[in-house]
C-alpha cells in the first residue's frame, strides 16, 4: 500500500502530526489483512468503496466510514475489502482532550463515528468529495474551528516531547520532578490528556523506535536494538514486541525484509499499520 503524507496547515501543528491518503492508483492492491499496532497517538480515518465501509474489524463487522480512534495499547487485525479510498489524520498524542474536550482514556482501544464530534454532515460531505486534498481541506477547516475553543495542558505536552526525545532514559518520576508536581498528579493528568499512563506511553514510544530501527535495517543483530533502547534483556524486548504486534522481533524483521521497499523513517515517525504477508 503506497501512502502519501501531507503536512498540516501550520495553525494545526499542535493538533495534527500529518494527513495521509492511499494512492488512488494503488486501490486494487489494498485488499487484505492488516495488523494495527500501538503508535502512541489517536487519529481519524475516512474510508469507503462506493459509499460503503471497506474495512472490517476483528469481529468481521464493518467499521464506520469515518471514525475517530483513541490510543491503542496492543494490536488487532483488520481486513480491507474491495477497492477503497482511504484518508487519515494522524493526531498529536493529546489532541482528543485538547480539541474535543473529552478525557482521552474514554477512547483508549476504542473508536467512534466522527458524527459524535462533527455531526453526520461531515461524512456526507466527505463521501461526495473525490480529491484527497479537498478532503484534507475539509478536515482542516473543521479542526481549525474546534481548535478555537481548545485547551491543552502545557505540562503534559512538554512531558510527551521529553519522552519522544529519549524514551529509553525517561521515567514518570523524572517527568514529575521536571513539572514540579507529584508523580500521582502527573499520572492522572497524563491519562486524561494522552489516554494511557506515562509508564505505558514510554513503553509504546520505546517499542516504536525499536520497530523503526528494525524496519530501517539499523542493526547488525536484533540484540543490538534491545540494548540500544535499554531493554533489560532480549527476553524482555521480545515480550514487549509480541504484546504490541503479536510478532517476535525476528518475525517482524523477516516480514519487513520481504515487504516492498519503503521510505526511510526517522525517530519522530511511527508505524501504525502494515499488511500481513500470510
Amino acid at each position: 500500500m503506497k501512502i502519501i503524507t501531507v503536512q498540516p496547515d501550520q495553525r494545526l501543528n499542535a493538533v495534527v502530526k500529518n494527513f495521509w491518503f492511499s494512492s488512488t492508483g494503488d486501490s486494487e492492491k489494498l485488499a487484505g489483512t492488516y495488523r494495527i499496532i500501538a503508535d502512541g497517538a489517536p487519529g481519524m480515518i475516512f474510508q469507503h468503496d462506493n459509499g460503503h465501509s471497506a474495512v472490517l474489524g476483528p469481529a468481521g463487522s464493518p467499521l464506520p466510514v469515518s471514525f475517530v480512534y483513541g490510543q491503542g495499547t496492543g494490536f488487532c487485525l483488520n481486513e480491507i475489502i474491495g477497492k477503497p479510498f482511504v484518508v487519515g489524520v494522524n493526531l498529536q498524542p493529546a489532541a482528543l482532550k485538547g480539541v474535543f474536550s473529552i478525557d482521552s482514556f474514554e477512547l483508549t482501544d476504542k473508536l467512534v463515528s466522527t458524527e459524535v464530534f462533527f455531526t453526520r454532515s461531515l461524512e456526507e460531505q466527505l463521501i461526495n468529495t473525490h480529491d484527497p486534498y479537498e478532503i484534507i481541506d475539509i478536515f482542516t477547516a473543521r479542526l481549525l474551528h474546534l481548535q478555537q475553543r481548545s485547551g491543552f495542558d502545557k505540562t503534559i505536552e512538554h512531558s510527551v516531547r521529553l519522552i519522544g526525545a529519549k524514551p529509553a532514559e525517561i521515567s514518570s518520576g523524572f517527568l514529575a520532578d521536571k513539572a514540579n508536581i507529584c508523580t500521582r498528579q502527573l499520572q492522572r493528568r497524563f491519562r486524561q490528556h494522552v489516554g494511557v499512563s506515562p509508564e505505558h506511553y514510554i513503553r509504546i514510544v520505546k517499542f516504536q523506535q525499536s520497530l523503526l530501527r528494525i524496519k530501517n535495517r539499523q542493526f547488525r543483530k536484533l540484540n543490538d536494538v534491545a540494548l540500544s533502547m535499554n531493554y533489560t534483556d532480549q527476553s524482555h524486548f521480545g515480550k514487549e514486541f509480541r504484546q504490541f504486534t503479536g510478532l517476535s522481533p525476528k518475525a517482524f524483521a523477516k516480514s519487513a525484509q520481504l515487504a516492498a521497499p519503503a521510505d526511510h523513517h526517522t525517530a519522530a515517525d511511527s508505524l501504525r499499520i502494515f499488511k500481513c504477508l500470510n
